[in-house]
């Protein structure tokens, strides 16, 4: 059974810093570390589409020296390791309300997403993103518009719209919820939580999942 696309909820990056007695970006760089490790894990396994969670609306209200942090190091991580690191093969793609950021990061987000506009495979991250800002979003464009005769028609007005839904769902750090993440694409999506932080998560872990996933018998509401 092939793997199309996955979600991953990347979660465990600030006790992991606690744990090692670092500072809280460190974390994050860890687990930005990681999330290009499994990245390409993921792709090598034929998959066409992964979506990450990089950070999410509630994250704005953290504190003004982690927000700081987080979005420049997420500016660096695009022009640093997404620009430079991943070949012809993948394209990226950025979910959220991006107005919401500064205007250099804003280009640069623009730059990445002009790279391998018909690559096999595509990375998605969600940035300032959360599915009710979303629903929200497409339910003002539906008001101004004609109203959507279909779940097609509806999905067209999301952030998310070319996203397709995820075979299954990954997230780590022990936490067993979803946490606003794309509930358009996750309606039949298998679940699998694991409590390792993220900066500690393995291609072998990952592969071992995979494995799981082979083992599921997924009859769609069926």
């Amino acid at each position: 059974m092939q793997i199309k696309s996955i979600g991953i909820i990347m979660d465990g990056n600030r006790r992991w810093a606690k744990e090692n007695g670092l500072p809280r970006v460190e974390g994050h760089k860890k687990g930005a570390d990681t999330l290009e490790k499994i990245a390409r894990a993921v792709f090598e396994q034929g998959v066409e589409h992964m979506a990450v969670y990089a950070f999410s609306t509630e994250n704005w209200k953290r504190s003004k020296e982690e927000v700081d942090a987080l979005l420049k190091l997420i500016k660096f991580f695009i022009e640093k390791r997404l620009l430079k690191g991943f070949g012809d093969n993948v394209r990226f793609r950025f979910v959220g309300d991006l107005s919401l950021f500064d205007s250099p990061l804003q280009e640069t987000i623009k730059k990445a997403e002009k790279i391998n506009p018909k690559a096999k495979h595509s990375l998605w991250i969600a940035l300032s993103y959360g599915a009710r800002a979303e629903m929200l979003d497409a339910a003002r464009a539906s008001a101004r518009g004609d109203a959507p005769q279909s779940e097609e028609d509806f999905k067209k007005l999301l952030w998310s719209a070319d996203l397709p839904d995820f075979d299954l769902i990954i997230r780590t750090g022990g936490k067993k919820r979803l946490s606003n993440f794309f509930p358009w694409q996750s309606a039949y999506a298998e679940l699998f939580f694991t409590d390792t932080l993220w900066p500690d998560f393995s291609e072998r872990e990952l592969l071992q999942i995979f494995n799981e996933f082979q083992n599921t018998k997924r009859n769609f509401g069926k």
